[in-house]
C-alpha cells in the first residue's frame, strides 16, 4: 500500500501524527495525495477532497537528520543508484510512489553535478480516482490516439499505467518511460518498456524498431508534441498525457495544435470527469 511505504521511511512522531490526522471522523474518506517534510518547517498532508488538493499543516518540524534519515530510507539507503535520478529534482520508488527533492545543488556550466544538502521532500502518491476501466471501454470504440489531460496530483500517471496493462494484454504497447515511474509487475503483458529514454527519441525508436499498436507517453512537453507530430505517418495509435485544467486550454495550446492537425490525437480525456472530447469538433483537421 502506497501510504504504508511513505509512512516506514518518516521519523516516528511524524508517522504518529499522520496516522492519528487520518484516523479524524473529519477526514474519513478523504484521499492523502502528498506527505511533505521540510527543514526548520512544519511537515504537512495534502488532501485530495471534493475534487480540489488542499493543504493540512501538521506540528512536525524536520531538522537536517529527519530528511538525511527519511531519503535514505525512501532509496534504500543506495544514494548512488539514484544520482542521477537526484539530479532531475525526484526519485521514483515501487509502487508508483515519487519522491520530490529539493535542496542546495553543486552546478557547473549550468549542469547540476550533485546535491549537497537537502531541505525539502515531497512524497508524492499515485491517486486511487483513475478509472482505467472507463478509458480502457472508450479507447476500444474509439477511432485515433486519446490524450489524457488534468491538473498536476489527479491521477494521470495512475491511469496511464493501469490503461496500458489492460491494452497489453491484447495489443503490442510500446512505452517511452522517461522517469521510470511506468511500471508492472504482472509478466504477462505485451509490453516493450524504453526506459530513461527522451520521450521525443524513445517515440522514434519504438514505432521504427519494435512495431507497436499502441504507443504510451506520460506527461508531454512541447518538445516532444513537435516531435511526435512527425511520426503520424506511421500510423501507431498514441495514448499519452498532458498537463491542463480543461479542455480550452488545450486547444489554445500552441505547442499541441500540430499533434491535433496531424490527428495523431482524436479525443481528449478529462481523467477528473473520466469523460471524452471529441477533438474534430474544436479544431478544424
Amino acid at each position: 500500500m502506497p501510504l504504508s511505504t511513505v509512512l516506514s521511511c518518516l521519523p516516528s512522531r511524524l508517522r504518529e501524527e499522520i496516522t492519528r490526522t487520518l484516523s479524524s471522523p473529519l477526514l474519513q474518506g478523504i484521499r492523502p495525495a502528498e506527505v511533505r517534510l521540510r527543514q526548520g518547517r512544519i511537515a504537512s498532508l495534502t488532501l485530495y477532497r471534493d475534487g480540489r488538493l488542499c493543504n493540512l499543516p501538521l506540528s512536525f518540524v524536520a531538522d537536517e537528520d529527519d530528511l538525511k534519515t527519511a531519503f535514505s530510507q525512501a532509496v534504500g539507503g543506495s544514494l548512488y543508484a539514484y544520482e542521477e535520478a537526484i539530479k532531475q529534482g525526484y526519485v521514483t520508488l515501487s509502487g508508483g510512489i515519487r519522491v520530490g527533492v529539493a535542496g542546495r545543488v553543486f552546478c557547473k556550466d549550468a549542469r547540476i553535478l550533485s546535491l549537497t544538502a537537502i531541505h525539502s521532500l515531497v512524497f508524492r502518491l499515485p491517486s486511487g480516482r483513475a478509472s482505467a476501466e472507463a478509458l480502457f471501454s472508450f479507447y476500444k470504440q474509439a477511432n485515433g490516439g486519446i490524450l489524457l489531460f488534468s491538473p498536476p496530483g489527479c491521477g494521470k500517471t495512475t491511469l496511464l499505467r493501469a490503461f496500458a496493462a489492460k491494452a497489453a494484454k491484447e495489443e503490442r504497447v510500446a512505452v517511452i518511460d522517461e522517469r521510470e515511474e511506468l511500471f508492472w509487475e504482472e509478466g504477462a503483458l505485451f509490453i516493450d518498456r524504453l526506459m530513461g529514454y527522451p520521450k521525443a527519441v524513445g517515440a522514434e525508436i519504438a514505432v521504427r524498431t519494435l512495431s507497436p499498436e499502441l504507443l504510451i507517453l506520460d506527461e508531454l512537453g512541447a518538445s516532444e508534441a513537435r516531435a511526435l507530430a512527425s511520426l503520424v505517418s506511421f500510423g501507431v495509435r498514441t495514448v499519452a498525457s498532458v498537463h491542463g485544467g480543461c479542455k480550452e486550454e488545450l486547444f489554445k495550446n500552441a505547442a499541441l495544435s500540430p499533434l491535433f492537425r496531424a490527428g495523431i490525437f482524436s479525443h481528449l480525456w478529462d481523467v477528473r470527469q473520466h469523460r471524452a472530447f471529441s477533438v474534430s469538433d474544436e479544431v478544424p483537421l
